[in-house]
């Protein structure tokens, strides 16, 4: 298996894996790349008179007749396709049961037309290239078949110079060969073009075919994607397919070198000949070494489509092989190439600093660029891999091109994706954003239960004052190629608000271009609900303006930042700082330990541990940063029933930030408190969270100084002491999880119902129970789209 290992993981001494840990892995693959070989070699072979599979294994046997056609094919060429594969076979014990197999599926596949424009190996391919650390570190989430049409088709993809510098399978080559081939052959039709059917796709085929590129890590997925893009017209001759390139990752003992894959095409300043002189080109027909600083020399492309690797250089995270590159054995190796991503990094980040730095002057939005609060917002460590991906396609689009991703949600609303967001909409005019809440289906790619989303961008150098942006919030995926077509056919052409294909649904939402910029902190507030009408509720409300059934009333909101004196401390920072004990000892503090379930029932909480410090200043810390308001870092919305706490003691917490006032008085807590859980506090948080898997959601402490609050600096001491009162007469009452709250009928209803009548009471807001029925209806249903039943 060691022999299989190096064919097709091992390039120019690069090592990225143990090969003990991912035999199944080597062997699956190694079995997938001959099935996908095969049925290539049954596709032509009667262009070069050679015998069939299932002919040749009468003769013989069907492993010697996989072995014979190799050999044939090659005494004619397609050694890109087949060397690997003879190679591989020396490797392999007698395994006449599985050969029998495999010719006989080749031989089948081979015989449908239909099944090889079908992404065959995309299907097989996420299933089998390895454990967790391999598709997590390789950027084999692959995408899945329905979302990468609906994304290319949504693109509008034409015959032009089309790239993916992360293309695992070719999934999304794919979509887009798909997409531009409609194209063409509407074109055609318009044309009065005429031409026969199979002169159309020779014609096709030969211009995408030498139009297309792919860039990926391993080899072994290279060779796939060749095959993936050559089996949607095998017969087609190619005399110039070699722009699939297999790009090193590693480090190399021997001369220290380290290479970082694709991303080398995103360094600042190049050092291609310090890592090494050559780059594996691969192609039908051919095999061959060519300088990889020619690759600095490719011609901008017009459409550039990717799901990139999107791993954090956030240590082991629990598992061995977590992290950023985990999937390196070697720790040194590990760290060699972790240094160099590093250094890659903070070069993008100090490039796209002065770019927001433009784009923010004299905004209400400047204070992230001034303000050391907000400082997290102009680093993008967080960010991962997929954030060095998207500054590589820009640098390599033309002034005039498209860029079609898949990336994590935070892409929307995260701290760390904020530079992402400036340089989007500093140079692109965004066009579409998809995000789906289908319950329990929030992603795009297979293997992965993480919240995604895609969007469609296109190059401009001047912004025109129509500018818009269409939010696509998905209900239920497309389940099929044909009905992602359908409906991104749908939503290309506007038909309403809400638009269904087959089975699929979307509510689409469009936004100008002023309002993008203005909510540049946090787009995720344009898809917050799977619900138009609270979309846009939720954007008068953050502006200071309350409905309530069909009256409009003004409230005077703030951003907490100018209410609060501290913030607490982050988890990190806590587990650096103090030990936690679960007995009063001389020196300790008092503290709010875990954020269970039955922690987070009432607003009213108390210490339940206590802690020591750790570190010189730890008392100093503990001093300067407990609070009595408590906010969490991280929210489970299923399982949540307040979004904020009030102890009875200043403490400092593991999972939540405490929160000191600049004005300090029970009164004043007890008022911002029970704000944060009336329903208006409840949306504004959800409209400004990250969301990280579905109802798992964070919010960190630069987003929670953001969030526009009751300002009650602004209040009398009458009403703050009004409202100090209602808290008083809910702080020990459980109203449930928050989903059951909005559930018709329900005991958390009527509680809800009670809490928010008295808050409005306070305000001078009239309000009685049927106003707020309709809006508790649509957040119940939203809900349930969202989280499921």
């Amino acid at each position: 298996m060691l022999k299989t290992h190096d064919i097709l993981y091992e390039l120019y001494g690069f090592s990225i894996g143990e090969p003990s840990k991912i035999k199944e892995a080597i062997f699956a693959q190694s079995v997938l790349a001959m099935l996908l070989s095969s049925i290539y070699y049954e596709s032509i072979r009667y262009v070069y008179k050679l015998d069939s599979l299932e002919n040749m294994a009468l003769v013989t046997n069907p492993q010697e007749s996989i072995i014979k056609a190799t050999h044939d094919i090659l005494e004619i060429d397609y050694e890109p396709i087949f060397e690997a594969i003879r190679e591989m076979l020396k490797t392999y014990p007698q395994l006449l049961s599985l050969f029998a197999r495999l010719v006989r599926l080749a031989s089948d596949i081979a015989s449908k037309k239909s099944l090889l424009r079908r992404d065959l190996a995309g299907k097989v391919y996420h299933k089998v290239v390895g454990d967790w650390s391999l598709k997590k570190g390789l950027a084999t989430f692959y995408t899945q078949i329905p979302s990468a049409y609906l994304l290319l088709y949504l693109s509008k993809a034409r015959l032009s110079r089309i790239a993916d510098f992360a293309c695992g399978s070719g999934t999304l080559l794919v979509a887009a060969y798909s997409a531009a081939n409609s194209f063409y052959r509407m074109s055609l039709l318009q044309t009065g073009t005429d031409m026969n059917p199979k002169e159309i796709e020779t014609d096709f085929h030969t211009q995408f075919i030498n139009s297309c590129y792919a860039f990926d890590v391993l080899e072994y997925a290279t060779q796939i994607t060749a095959l993936n893009l050559a089996l949607h017209s095998p017969e087609t001759p190619i005399p110039e397919f070699s722009s699939i390139y297999t790009m090193p990752l590693g480090y190399r003992v021997q001369d220290n070198s380290v290479s970082l894959g694709s991303l080398e095409l995103a360094r600042v300043s190049g050092k291609f000949e310090q890592i090494m002189n050559h780059v594996t080109r691969t192609g039908l027909k051919k095999k061959r070494k060519e300088l990889l600083a020619k690759l600095l020399h490719l011609e901008p492309f017009d459409l550039i489509v990717m799901n990139p690797p999107f791993a954090r250089t956030t240590g082991r995270g629990g598992k061995e092989g977590g992290g950023m590159f985990g999937f390196m054995s070697d720790e040194k190796s590990r760290k060699e190439v972790l240094k160099d991503y590093t250094g890659v990094r903070d070069e993008v980040r100090k490039a796209l600093e002065g770019m927001a730095r433009t784009l923010l002057k004299e905004t209400n939005l400047e204070l992230l660029l001034k303000d050391d609060d907000f400082r997290p917002y102009m680093n993008i460590w967080q960010a991962g891999e997929g954030f060095l991906f998207l500054y590589l396609a820009d640098l390599r689009l033309k002034n005039d091109g498209k860029i079609c991703f898949v990336l994590p949600k935070s892409l929307l609303s995260g701290i760390s994706w904020f530079l992402g967001r400036v340089l989007l909409a500093a140079k692109y005019h965004l066009k579409y954003v998809i995000v789906s809440y289908e319950p329990n289906n929030y992603n795009f790619s297979e293997s992965t239960s993480l919240s995604e989303c895609m969007f469609v961008a296109d190059r401009t150098d001047k912004h025109l004052d129509g500018e818009e942006t269409t939010f696509v919030t998905v209900l239920q995926k497309p389940h099929t190629s044909i009905e992602a077509i359908a409906l991104a056919n749908r939503i290309n052409s506007r038909e309403g608000s809400f638009i269904e294909a087959g089975k699929s649904m979307a509510f689409l939402t469009t936004i100008k271009r002023r309002e993008l910029l203005e909510n540049i902190d946090n787009w995720g507030r344009f898809v917050f609900l799977p619900n138009i009408e609270l979309q846009d509720e939720v954007i008068n409300l953050l502006a200071g303006t309350i409905k309530i059934g069909s009256n409009k009333e003004e409230l005077p909101l703030t951003r907490m930042n100018t209410l609060i004196a501290t913030i607490g401390v982050d988890r990190h920072r806590f587990v650096d700082t103090f030990k936690v004990i679960n007995s009063n000892v001389p020196g300790s503090m008092r503290m709010l330990q875990g954020g269970e379930e039955e922690q987070r029932q009432t607003m009213a909480t108390v210490p339940n541990a206590y802690i020591l410090p750790i570190i010189e200043r730890g008392k100093a810390i503990f001093e300067e940063k407990a609070g009595n308001l408590l906010i969490p870092d991280r929210i489970w919305l299923e399982t949540a029933h307040v979004t904020a706490m009030l102890s009875n003691e200043p403490v400092l917490s593991n999972l939540f930030y405490s929160v000191r006032l600049k004005k300090e008085s029970q009164d004043r807590f007890k008022s911002l408190c029970l704000w944060l859980n009336t329903t208006w506090g409840i949306l504004t948080t959800l409209a400004s969270r990250e969301e990280t898997r579905g109802g798992f959601l964070s919010l960190k402490m630069s987003q929670w100084r953001l969030l526009p609050v009751l300002n009650i600096d602004a209040l009398d001491k009458k009403k703050v002491k009004a409202l100090a009162s209602t808290f008083d007469d809910f702080q020990d009452k459980d109203l449930g999880r928050i989903p059951e709250q909005y559930i018709s009928n329900g005991r958390g209803r009527q509680l809800r119902t009670q809490l928010d009548i008295a808050f409005l009471e306070v305000m001078g807001i009239e309000a009685k129970e049927n106003d707020l029925s309709t809006l508790y209806d649509d957040i119940s249903s939203s809900l349930k789209q969202w989280l499921g039943e």
